[in-house]
């Protein structure tokens, strides 16, 4: 009994501590950012808490919303507009360079820049 008490113990611990760092990580997210590379003030995006990205290209009046799910270094993108014919999904890696500089990779939704339709982005804090 005293075995999967501990072993209970021990799962229950590593999902907290595991759960901890997502929402650090996730928190840390959350906020205005502009871009810097591979365009300068091309765009800014705005996280927010409840899943919702905000991209506004700098010459686009409207703002593009996306839903994400974040797990770890990763976050689920779900795009609410049409890329082609289609709403593009995909899974991005999130890399924090500093506390202020975050990298995207595979993150922008285009038809004109990459063969796959995404690429890699770094964004700066506001």
């Amino acid at each position: 009994m005293k075995t999967i008490i501990l072993i209970f113990s021990m799962v229950f611990t590593l999902a907290s501590c595991n759960s901890n760092e997502a929402e650090k990580q996730n928190d840390s997210l959350i906020g205005a950012w502009e871009e810097v590379s591979p365009c300068k003030s091309c765009s800014t995006i705005t996280i927010k808490n409840d899943g919702t990205i905000l991209l506004k290209p700098y010459s686009s009046l409207e703002d593009l919303r996306m839903t994400f799910t974040f797990n770890g270094d990763y976050m689920e993108v779900n795009r609410l507009w049409l890329v082609g014919d289609d709403k593009e999904s995909n899974i991005v890696q999130v890399n924090f360079k500093s506390n202020d500089t975050l990298e995207l990779l595979q993150f922008r939704a285009t038809d004109a820049n990459s063969v796959t339709g995404f690429e890699d982005v770094t964004f700066k804090k506001n």
